[in-house]
């Protein structure tokens, strides 16, 4: 049996340094080629950022694009067809627009109509696919990659419709053209080695873009050795290639898709080999000449030293590659052995791993840093867009916040306005988390006030921005910091907004970051808060303009000119639409009266306590303005049938006080109104506000509907009582009024104790005009006054001559509630008796008033007509049972006597509720020392009734 046979100690050391060689070279291999890969990677991942950055830079202009050309499409120099305007404003839009090449307007035919560059005559874009897109889908759009006619380089082209005014037929197309060679400038920006190269082609070989930049751009190269490597490789890998300059590099390729256009590329980056794999070449050298050296001290040591002095460190040495190759940057191996070189090549590895780590950390930070400024610079562009289509203050400001937190990806922002005093600063708008934290604000502006140093304040105080780089570590306010830390607030800056010099407030806000706000953005952010206060301040000018122009100064309501043209622009809609739209003129009665018995101020007062109560009820859309004098005007728009309008002038009824408090007293108003409807009471404004006056004068004296539709007889009644109102005027003089009188009998003796007078027109045209036709209009135009006086002194005077006759019975005339209104009323009325009853033995003159108008305004006519009690009138309560009077004002009025009105009368003998009013009437007036007179008997059946229950005496 033979024994196996043993190896010698060179064998024995052979294969020791076999093993201890060979993991060694594996290692070294292993660097090598992490090394290697760590390159490639990393031309790989600045392909990747490259592309990334131009795909969301590329993204966000097409956004910006939609929005700017979507403004630009309502301007009218660009609308209006004026070449010589429309390239004035293009030049202007592309001087401030400084990466584009050129705007341009095309009519519907393609031909060119204006440009923000010079242009020759006759271009026409209608074979260009943009142009047929908008054409045919009316919607913006983004072309391919194709060579501009006037730029004659690489371009890409946004296209948006111009539609007219109705938003069917196309005006034209306003396109604005980007050259490619932006995308070499984005290139510039990127951090690599000298002697690198960027490609961008398109899937037809056409190279778009190169830096850095050569005559070789806008060339088709589909034989070019880089983009054969990228069709080979679909788009995305990595080669080693010798360029035209005899340079070798390592080329790293990745496709380039935009999200918001179809868009598509590809983009190759190349590095020069030496500068892409020098860190491989000085690891490999590095290595070998550690491990060598580890070698001859391990075979020097021999058997008991392998373990110790080489397997243990190898090993750790190993499991940390393995950690940074997984991506653990912040490995880092033991850089303290008993071999030297391996310590050596602990401390290699460690360089290595943070070289790697810092360039990792430089490139996130790069990232990091463009990210915030391009969010910083979509702030700055969301509000340019907005400040040109957005004319209202608040609106303005809310958009501001929203588009700093929504664009620049902000925890909070808000504005605070300095009041009318400039004491305070006051929350105005607020976008973001935590706005319960400002809401309701008022921060005091006296330097001297012990008020928290917050950056608002500070800013406004300042005058200049002001930043909190670390909430979390601000010494002051403890309570503050802990609310911010909680609502994720680390960093804020404060930017005074200021009009033509004036700080009228301050722009706050709030990131999630420490430092965020840095120099690069504050530069961005103050150019921001320029732009708020120079739209507010064009807001603000357009405000006053407006006011003065469309509004009444003592309402604020619009003025006849505004309304009209509202209803104008409503008509146009619904002649599309087939919607109805309406004018009311609204009448509010009363307000004369204040004039006369308080003067101008109070009816002003009044006036704008009706506008006030208007306001809240029309509808959105609708206008309510004043018309003139105490009369109102209503547009009322977007109407689905015109019986739509009966409900809301209802509502508008509702809405309007019945009575106003005019220094402590309450003065009754009611509200008539005249209606007019497209398309059947008129086509334009002018027509419809025309008519709906016509239809409020043509209802004069008719109390039945509050308001009044316009007909076909509504002119000629208007007409009618245009010229009652104009004859009336004369009717005194040319004698064409008289009394009439009526017995007032005792119905126990059926003797004649007084008469009523009653008033009567005979017009020579007209005829006999009834009372009720005329007596309304006379209140309306204010004659009733003269009328009034006029009845007085006929009935005194006709009083007097009785009296003179032996025949010694009391004369009763009617009041207008409008005389008894009258600042003054009883003292002319006393007046007059003194001057057509003297020294006739006292005048026997009763006063009668309805219930209705005692009740408009129950203190007014207690003092006036106590007045004329005590000069030795009567006073008689005319129509009683129809007014709603109150039973504890009654018995304070000083009266002598109530008329049963002559509906309750009529109905005596066929109604036994109506015999129990008037049973009622008179025992009330009996309780109350009061006579009773009934009007309108007719009948000896109802005499006897009336006689059973007591009552005093009929007519």
């Amino acid at each position: 049996m033979s024994t196996p046979r043993r190896l010698g100690v060179r064998a024995q050391l052979a294969l020791l340094l076999a093993l201890v060689v060979l993991p060694s070279l594996g290692v070294v291999g292993y660097l090598i080629q992490t090394q290697r890969t760590a390159a490639i990677e990393d031309a790989q991942q600045n392909a990747r950022l490259l592309a990334s950055h131009a795909e969301s830079t590329l993204d966000a202009l097409v956004s910006q694009m939609r929005r700017l050309l979507g403004t630009l499409a309502y301007v009218p120099a660009i609308r209006s067809g004026s070449a010589p305007e429309c390239s004035a404003l293009l030049a202007r839009v592309l001087e401030k627009t400084r990466e584009f090449g050129n705007f341009g307007f095309l009519a519907p035919d393609g031909e060119m109509q204006c440009s923000g560059l010079p242009y020759p005559p006759g271009m026409n874009f209608s074979d260009r696919d943009y142009f047929k897109e908008v054409v045919g889908t009316r919607e913006f759009t983004v072309s391919g990659y194709l060579i501009g006619r006037l730029m004659h380089a690489p371009v890409i082209v946004f296209a948006h419709p111009v539609l007219d005014d109705e938003g069917k037929a196309l005006i034209g197309v306003l396109y604005a053209s980007l050259p490619l060679a932006w995308i070499s400038h984005q290139f510039e920006s990127a951090l690599m080695p000298p002697g690198s190269v960027m490609e961008l082609y398109d899937p037809s070989g056409l190279l778009l873009a190169r830096y850095p930049h050569d005559d070789t751009v806008g060339r088709t190269r589909p034989e070019s050795r880089v983009f054969q490597s990228i069709l080979r490789n679909r788009a995305t890998g990595t080669t080693v290639l010798e360029g035209a300059d005899g340079v070798k590099r390592l080329y790293a390729f990745n496709s380039l898709l935009t999200k918001t256009a179809n868009l598509g590329a590809y983009i190759a980056v190349g590095l020069p080999a030496d500068a892409a794999f020098a860190k491989v070449h000085r690891v490999t050298l590095r290595s070998i000449i550690v491990f060598s050296g580890a070698v001859a001290l391990v075979l020097l040591l021999g058997w008991w030293g392998t373990d110790f002095l080489f397997a243990r460190p190898l090993g750790e040495l190993v499991a940390a590659t393995k950690r940074l190759s997984l991506g653990d940057l912040g490995t880092r191996a033991p850089d303290a052995f008993e071999i030297k070189e391996f310590s050596e090549l602990g401390r290699a590895f460690n360089q290595m791993a943070g070289a790697l780590e810092e360039r990792h950390r430089e490139l996130e930070d790069y990232i990091r840093r463009l990210d915030r400024l391009n969010r910083v610079r979509a702030i700055l562009s969301g509000i340019s867009s907005a400040l040109l289509r957005i004319k209202d203050k608040q609106t303005l400001l809310e958009e501001v916040c929203r588009i700093a937190v929504d664009q620049g990806r902000l925890r909070l922002a808000w504005v605070g306005l300095l009041d009318e005093s400039r004491s305070w600063l006051v929350f105005a708008a607020h976008a973001g988390i935590g706005r319960e934290c400002f809401a309701g604000l008022r921060i005091p502006m006296d330097p001297a006030a012990n008020a928290e140093r917050g950056p608002a304040r500070q800013a406004v105080l300042t005058n200049g921005p002001v930043v909190w780089d670390r909430i979390q570590d601000d010494p002051l306010h403890e309570d503050w910091r802990e609310r911010a830390e909680l609502l994720g607030y680390r960093s804020a800056v404060a930017l005074p907004i200021r009009i033509d010099d004036r700080i009228v407030g301050a722009l706050s806000l709030y990131s999630e970051e420490n430092g965020f706000f840095n120099e690069d953005e504050i530069r961005v952010l103050l150019d921001l808060a320029a732009d708020t206060g120079l739209g507010l301040s064009h807001i603000e000018k357009g405000e006053r303009i407006e006011q003065l122009v469309y509004y009444d100064q003592l309402t604020g309501l619009a003025n006849p000119s505004l309304v009209e043209d509202r209803i104008d622009q409503a008509i146009a809609r619904a002649r599309f639409s087939g919607r109805h739209v309406a004018a009311v003129v609204l009448d509010v009665r009363g307000l004369k009266h204040i004039n006369d018995l308080f003067g101008r101020r109070a009816g002003d007062e009044a006036l704008r306590a009706v506008a006030e109560s208007l306001k809240p009820v029309v509808r959105e859309g609708d206008t309510v303005g004043r018309l003139a004098g105490d009369d109102f005007v209503l547009g009322l728009v977007d109407m689905a049938r015109p019986s739509d309008v009966t409900q809301i002038l209802r509502e508008i009824l509702d809405a309007v006080p019945s009575s106003v408090e005019i220094e402590g007293e309450r003065i009754s108003i009611n509200v008539r109104m005249g209606v007019a409807i497209y398309p059947s009471d008129g086509q334009t404004a002018t027509d419809l506000v025309r008519n709906a006056s016509l239809a409020l004068d043509s209802a004069a004296g008719q109390e039945t509907e509050p308001f009044v539709l316009y007909s076909s007889s509504a002119n000629a009644v208007a007409h009618e009582n245009f010229v009652i109102v104009r004859d009336l005027r004369q009717a005194i003089a040319k004698g064409e009024l008289f009394l009439e009188y009526q017995p007032v009998v005792q119905l126990s003796n059926r003797s004649i104790v007084g008469v009523e007078a009653l008033l009567r027109w005979q017009n020579p045209s007209l005829g006999m005009v009834p009372p009720d036709r005329f007596v309304p209009l006379a209140e309306d135009s204010g004659l009733i006054h003269d009328i009034g006086a006029w009845v007085i002194a006929e009935a005194c005077r006709q009083g007097a001559l009785w009296q003179r006759a032996a025949k010694s019975f009391s004369v009763a005339v009617n009041i207008s509630p409008m005389q008894l209104r009258r600042a003054g009323f009883a003292q002319s009325v006393m007046e007059i008796i003194a001057r057509q009853w003297a020294g006739e033995g006292g005048a026997c003159l009763v006063i009668e008033i309805t219930e209705s108008a005692v009740m408009e305004n129950i203190d007014l006519a207690i003092t006036e007509l106590g007045r004329l009690k005590n000069a030795g009138l009567s006073v008689s309560i005319d129509d009683f049972g129809t007014g709603y009077s109150s039973l504890s004002r009654l018995r304070s009025l000083p009266i002598d006597s109530l008329k049963i009105d002559r509906s309750f009368v009529r109905d005596l003998e066929t109604d036994s509720s109506a015999v129990a009013v008037a049973n009622g009437i008179i025992a009330l007036a009996h309780s109350l020392g009061l006579r009773v007179i009934a009007e309108g008997i007719e009948t000896e059946g109802q005499l006897a009734i009336l006689r059973q229950h007591g009552c005093d005496a009929g007519q």
